[in-house]
């Protein structure tokens, strides 16, 4: 469910979705989360991740995102 201003609101017994993209050793570099019942161009939550040298993450970014129907499955 989104509010007026686009943004995911999400409740506590609501089924989620997500699309993890990971690098080569196997860290998630952005994650988007959506409803469970998302189609295509509604509105999720991305989530970006940094790291360091040692793989520890040093930083995280969110921002509203668009649904992709493709990462369904």
């Amino acid at each position: 469910m989104a509010n007026e201003y686009g943004e995911l609101i999400t409740h506590q017994r609501e089924y989620m979705q997500s699309y993890i993209v990971r690098d080569g050793g196997g860290r998630m570099l952005t994650v988007y989360e959506a409803r469970a019942n998302a189609q295509d161009g509604n509105p999720c939550l991305r989530t970006d991740y940094n790291y360091n040298a040692d793989g520890l993450i040093t930083g995280m970014k969110e921002e509203k995102a668009a649904w992709d129907s493709s990462w369904d499955f």
